[in-house]
């Protein structure tokens, strides 16, 4: 069961925040709407030891998912029938000035394409390093439509081909890489670099309703949230939120 869910037509935006999973099982999100993360991090499972799989991961994409100038890390999930240990994309993903870092799964450490009809991914000036996997460590597509990866940092060499043995950073066929950088973008691009988080308003500035749906929290640990309305969720003035979830 997923710690976050956001529903069929709901927006979500995640700005300058932290999501960690720190207890428990399963994925961070599942997205099923039009889910935005910038300048954001997302773990799951990170104080795991490292020589355990771990059964978490970070997200599974059913709708619309955006990450610009974020960074997915220590998402793990090893079991052989769900693959796509930081994303695990079934619909339209697009990726800027990512970073994902660390990721395990079965197949696609970072990022599994799934061979499902709204499955599409487009990665561009994001940095892959340590991800791994039997097939795909950095990105691993289940359909013959290719995934575009141009522009990309393969943790310092071109990626290499590798959709069914143990590796780190690879890619699996299908995959198109016509370019990739000599360089992490995401320390030396200009439009890679976070900007400051809005400061505090002086005054209370008047919202927009919104309209959230959350299960009520259960003795045991912090129950699974579900979103079906206009979120939008930024940090404060300090730069960075640290959101924790822990579920037994």
């Amino acid at each position: 069961m997923p710690y976050i869910t956001i529903e069929t037509w709901a927006e979500v935006e995640f700005h300058h925040i932290t999501l960690e999973a720190k207890a428990g099982s399963g994925r961070l999100i599942v997205n099923r709407g039009r889910l935005a993360f910038y300048d954001s991090t997302v773990i799951n499972n990170q104080d795991a030891p490292s020589y355990l799989p771990g059964d978490g991961g970070g997200i599974v994409n059913e709708g619309i998912l955006t990450i610009t100038r974020s960074t997915l890390t220590r998402n793990k999930v090893m079991s052989s029938n769900e693959p796509g240990g930081a994303i695990l994309n079934k619909g339209w993903l697009t990726v800027t000035c990512g970073q994902f870092d660390s990721n395990r799964a079965g197949k696609g450490g970072a990022i599994y394409n799934a061979d499902e009809k709204e499955a599409k991914a487009t990665i561009t000036h994001s940095a892959f390093r340590g991800n791994q996997a039997n097939g795909g460590g950095g990105i691993f597509n289940a359909k013959t439509i290719p995934v575009e990866a141009a522009d990309n940092w393969w943790n310092g060499a071109a990626p290499v081909v590798n959709s069914s043995t143990l590796g780190l950073d690879t890619i699996s066929n299908n995959v198109n890489v016509p370019s990739w950088l000599e360089a992490d973008p995401t320390q030396t691009l200009a439009e890679c670099r976070s900007p400051e988080p809005d400061p505090l308003p002086t005054q209370p500035q008047a919202t927009q309703p919104t309209r959230t749906v959350a299960s009520t929290a259960t003795p045991r640990g912090i129950a699974p949230l579900s979103f079906r309305g206009h979120l939008k969720i930024r940090s404060a003035r300090d730069g960075g939120k640290r959101e924790e979830a822990k579920r037994n």
